[in-house]
């Protein structure tokens, strides 16, 4: 239940799913990619997200990890790679020639096995469940949204300190400015100032 509401309050940015759902980020699309390290992580977020976001909002969800088959809450369908990818960004996959009429996969839950080398333009919103242990896989995830000049945004939830430290090593090495979030005990999201590094002078 705590991660649900972290979830969709990083989904939201301070507004109720439903208006995600109903004013996405780029207009006809709700295209939304949930990044963890560990396939074991993976299973778990879409037994929990899976089937509620489906019950609750009639979107479908699938799972790609690269060591387990993949799954997906749409009945009969054949979750591989290239079909659960089609569905899931069919203008960049070509969709209407290869699958017509295929069904629309707006969640999908997956490792770094999908970080490189895919382009998902259709995805307008990249969430980091966790804090990948190299810079490189970092810059890979976000750079599944906001393709071809396209608009998209990337959410990161840290949960403690090192995380944080690891999330300031990754913005110093890819020199991002990374926006941070607090989020409220209602669900809200609060933007924090970002603070000018201090530099001290020394004196002889």
């Amino acid at each position: 239940l705590v991660f649900l509401t972290l979830f969709w309050a990083f989904l939201s940015f301070q507004i109720h799913p439903r208006d995600k759902i109903e004013h996405p980020i780029k207009a006809r699309k709700k295209k939304i990619l949930l990044f963890t390290a560990f396939s074991d992580t993976a299973e778990y977020l879409y037994e929990h997200l899976g089937f509620f976001v489906k019950e609750n909002y009639g979107l479908n969800t699938a799972l790609i990890t690269g060591s387990v088959d993949g799954k997906t809450t749409i009945p009969k369908f054949k979750a591989d790679l290239n079909s659960v990818l089609t569905c899931f960004s069919p203008l960049s996959k070509d969709r209407a020639a290869l699958m017509e009429n295929g069904p629309d996969i707006d969640l999908l839950i997956a490792t770094d096995c999908i970080s490189e080398g895919q382009n998902l333009q259709d995805c307008d919103c990249v969430i980091n469940y966790d804090i990948p242990l190299e810079n490189e896989y970092y810059v890979h995830r976000i750079g599944r949204t906001g393709r071809a000049k396209k608009k998209g945004v990337a959410y990161s939830i840290i949960g403690n300190f090192p995380e944080q430290a690891k999330l300031d090593e990754i913005a110093k090495y890819s020199h991002y400015q990374i926006q941070p979030v607090v989020l409220g005990d209602d669900g809200t999201l609060t933007l924090q100032e970002v603070k000018a590094p201090v530099i001290k002078k020394r004196f002889r």
